[in-house]
């Protein structure tokens, strides 16, 4: 046998047949069969090698561009099972079919199959060598000579090691991979990696009207919800699309036993569900990329490590859970012992496989995994393993929440994971203390938020949980009872924030006894909440006796003795000693300096109080002063986006204004609202008070119509958001009634003033400034009816 001929087949001329008689007989005297080794055979262009599958059903909706045209030789797509990389891949080689020689398509399940096919390759080409290995060399050269065009497919790469000294190159063609590989030799200068995503949301739609034959003018919101559900994956809108059609079931029908918790992913998606030719179902595709991650080193942590992610939010996971401290939490569940290193290795490999992404949100790495890989990982975990990975999650959310939720992404982050957390498994976050933490630092983080309503609902269903698995003395029945207490009043509902109360405190002192912590706690919120509801003296007075049962039992410079302090000050000021106010807020100012430090957010809260009562005492100069370096101190110790930082610049702004300056306030105020709403959103109460203060500077300025229309605005979001009785509300429907009398709507000033002040008188009491103010507004306008001649006074900052 002589050696190999590398010679391009479109080369041979046509009586090769004679010319290469040469050859090796094997066989019997009735049947003889010739291989002919090292001859070229004539070859009839184009060639294609290998079977591209056929295209299913709105493989056309997608949009991108085609990736063929990059100028990369080759080009990889790459992305989790079921994405439909392999669909578009074959649709582009079908596009390519008749611009190409030579168009291979190889399913590269192993570096066997890659070789095998590269072998058939070089046979079709005329090359016949009888060694596999040898044929292949053979065609990766032919491929680095010809001047043929060429594509070459490599369908479902397991493994990029698998194409070493394999990858196909040469000047007349392209490589074409599909994987659910994302490593980095899959990106270089001379490879395009292309990450496939799942179809959008209007693709899914589409690709659902078209598969169940629906009217596209119809109803299509439960088509829109299934989409959704499923994550927009094209493999999983296909097998549903299957389902559905097949046993007559509707969208609504089959988005009610995908929410149905106790069916496994295997019920959804059967095997005889299977369509387009797809050969495995759902979960099916991704247990091979599962197991090929578990091989990787660290070996066997991968699996684990999915399992875990898998109790958090599929929309996003900070990646610290895996990278800091909180590894050793989640360890337990994954490997005992396991290093952090090793953890974030498994992660990569998950990365790797396309199993979980690794991305940027807001500046923090978040890990993201598609809900049905979530769903059908967890459906191969049994309750006891679930219920261990849900206390580790719960364990480790709270070892990476900050005491300050300074990013207010950063804190939806964490609270959407830690309901998600929650929702696995309740009971095994109620069963252990350390997990519960889980449940008080959620709701504290809703509260902090903005979202009052949201947080009392959250401290309803604790208090309720508590007191059913525990009874009404626990220690954790009674402290959610005192948090929903101080939700109720920081939304505006001190009434029943008292009645709240009031009974945590007797039942607190009956169980703990009067001088215990937690029993002065509850009083001073009590007290706090007495006071907002209209007896601004009383609450003075019942400090004052709190203070001293604080110092007693607590020492002078403990934290909650401090605060006393600072609520006595500023209910004396309430009440109408406003020096009292301010001396007693310097003093203390300068002992939370001493005691917590200057970026202490009780320091910064002191801080504040001074500046408000020096305006109030009528030092506008120095308020502003004060407030600027509040604004300085604020930023540093909690970010420029924290609400804090940023109702400390409104305080700048409200001074301006107080000062003679109200063109200056509304200059700061304006940009300032963008920004807050950008930051916090529309909704938080900080951004509720500052618009209201851009109202009161344009009703100042003689901008009437257009404080008109922005009180209509804030008032509508206001009483949505904080609730009718709430004072910003009633704060804005006074500012709302002034401005309507300036911009010659008298009657409405009238109606508007009258309405009010029953309402104000209800919430805050008749002794209440707000409630005098409205008073004093519907007397002006009811003597003035016919008028315009002096103004009512107006209110001071508002106070979300």
């Amino acid at each position: 046998m002589g050696p190999s001929l590398p010679v391009d087949p479109h080369a041979v001329p046509s009586d090769v047949d004679a010319r290469w008689a040469r050859g090796v007989q094997v066989g019997d005297q009735t049947t003889q069969i010739n291989y002919f080794l090292d001859r070229p055979r004539p070859v009839s262009w184009p060639v294609r090698v290998g079977v591209i599958p056929p295209l299913a059903d709105g493989h056309q909706l997608r949009a991108s561009p085609t990736p063929l045209t990059e100028n990369a030789p080759t080009v990889v797509l790459s992305g989790l099972g079921g994405v439909g990389k392999t669909q578009w891949a074959a649709e582009l080689a079908r596009a390519r079919a008749a611009q190409v020689d030579l168009l291979v398509w190889i399913t590269a399940s192993s570096r066997a199959a890659i070789i095998e096919g590269y072998s058939r390759t070089a046979v079709e080409l005329g090359h016949h060598h009888g060694d596999a290995q040898a044929e292949a060399s053979w065609l990766l050269t032919w491929l680095q000579g010809t001047d043929r065009t060429w594509l070459i497919v490599l369908d479902d790469l397991a493994d990029p090691v698998d194409l070493r000294g394999l990858w196909p190159d040469g000047p007349g063609g392209q490589t074409l991979v599909t994987t659910r590989r994302a490593d980095s030799a899959l990106s270089t200068r001379r490879r395009h990696r292309i990450d496939v995503e799942t179809f959008t949301p209007e693709q899914a739609r589409r690709f659902l009207i078209d598969r169940l034959g629906l009217d596209p003018s119809s109803e299509l919101g439960d088509v829109d919800l299934l989409a959704a559900d499923l994550g927009h994956l094209p493999l999983a809108l296909a097998q549903a699309a299957s389902f559905i059609a097949d046993r007559g079931e509707t969208c609504a029908g089959y988005l009610r036993r995908l929410a149905d918790r106790r069916r496994v992913l295997a019920d959804l998606f059967p095997p005889d569900a299977v369509a387009d030719d797809y050969i495995s179902t759902v979960a099916a595709t991704w247990l091979l990329s599962v197991e090929a991650a578990d091989r990787l080193p660290p070996r066997g942590l991968a699996r684990p490590l999915l399992e875990q992610v898998c109790v958090f939010d599929p929309n996003g996971c900070p990646s610290a859970l895996v990278t800091s401290f909180a590894a050793d939490q989640l360890a337990m569940t994954v490997r005992p012992g396991a290093p952090a290193d090793d953890l974030r290795d498994a992660l990569r490999n998950l990365v790797r496989l396309s199993l979980v992404s690794l991305g940027q949100g807001d500046g923090t790495d978040v890990i993201r995994i598609h809900a049905l890989v979530q769903r059908a990982t967890l459906d191969g975990v049994d309750p006891q393993r679930r219920a261990d990975l849900v206390r580790a999650g719960a364990r480790a959310l709270v070892a990476i929440w900050p005491e300050i939720d300074r990013d207010a992404e950063y804190a939806r982050m964490l609270r959407s994971n830690a309901t998600a957390v929650f929702e696995r498994d309740a009971g095994a976050v109620w069963a252990g203390h350390d997990e519960r933490q889980l449940l008080w630092r959620l709701g504290r983080s809703i509260g902090e938020s903005g979202q009052y309503s949201a947080g009392i609902r959250h401290w309803e269903m604790v208090r309720d949980e508590a007191e059913r698995r525990f009874g009404g003395d626990h220690p954790s029945t009674l402290s959610a009872r005192w948090n929903l207490g101080e939700w109720l009043g920081e939304a505006g509902r001190h009434a029943d924030a008292v009645a709240v109360l009031e009974k945590v405190v007797a039942d607190q002192q009956r169980v703990l006894g009067p001088e215990h912590p937690d029993v002065l706690h509850s009083r001073g919120g009590l007290v706090l909440n007495r006071g907002s509801n209209g007896d601004p003296a009383g609450a003075a007075a019942a400090f004052e006796e709190l203070l001293r049962d604080c110092i007693e039992h607590l020492g002078p410079d403990d934290a909650f003795t401090l605060t006393t302090r600072y609520n006595v000050a500023s209910w004396r000021g309430e009440a109408g000693d406003v020096a009292g106010a301010l001396a007693g807020t310097e003093e203390l100012l300068a002992d939370r300096l001493r005691v917590l430090g200057a970026d202490h957010r009780h320091t910064l809260f002191s801080r504040a109080g001074l500046a408000d009562w020096r305006g109030k005492a009528g030092d506008h100069d120095g308020a502003i002063r004060e407030a600027e370096q509040l604004v300085r101190e604020s930023r540093r110790a909690l970010g420029a986006r924290h609400p804090q930082t940023l109702a400390a610049r409104g305080m700048v702004a409200w001074w301006r204004g107080e000062s003679g300056d109200a063109a200056a306030a509304i200059d700061t105020l304006t940009p300032l609202l963008a920004e807050a709403r950008h930051a916090l959103g529309g909704d938080h109460p900080v951004v509720l008070g500052i618009a209201h203060n851009l109202v009161v500077w344009r009703g100042e300025t003689g901008d009437f119509s257009r404080g008109v229309a922005e009180a209509e605005v804030l008032l509508t979001d206001s009483t949505r958001v904080l609730g009718p009785e709430h004072r910003l509300t009633l704060e804005t429907r006074h500012r709302l009634a002034e401005l309507r009398g300036r911009a010659g709507d008298v009657t409405g000033a009238i109606t508007g003033a009258d309405q009010l002040l029953a309402d104000a008188t209800r919430a805050l009491g008749p002794d209440h400034p707000l409630t005098w103010n409205t008073g004093e507004t519907l007397t002006y306008w009811n003597q003035h009816a016919n008028t315009a001649e002096s103004e009512p006074s107006g209110s001071g900052p508002a106070t979300a």
